[in-house]
């Protein structure tokens, strides 16, 4: 018979860990190796869209978040054809 234990999580100390410069810096390299990723694969006609993808940094209260982004107008266009942001982070997740 298995036993059922309640007990509950301090949600304060996941938001301090989540918060924590030591995390914040991880989950900041590991969007930094996906940008690289993502420009190493994407095609480069005039550099314009290569030339765009950064890493930005999101608001939530619960946790440091970043996304990889490009500004380019042609963005929309190029994603759809060759998905380099999805090529890009399978090929980080991959190592």
């Amino acid at each position: 018979m298995a036993l059922v234990r309640d007990f509950e999580f301090d949600e304060s100390f996941f938001q301090v860990v989540a918060h924590s410069p030591e995390v914040t810096a991880l989950t900041r390299d590991a969007a930094d190796r996906v940008a690289d990723n993502v420009r190493a694969v994407a095609p480069v006609d005039t550099g314009d869209y290569v030339e765009s993808i950064h890493v930005v940094k999101t608001s939530r209260d619960d946790r440091s978040e970043f996304a990889v982004v490009s500004d380019d107008p042609a963005a929309i266009v190029i994603e759809s054809q060759d998905a380099p942001m999805a090529r890009g982070l399978i090929r980080s997740a991959r190592g």
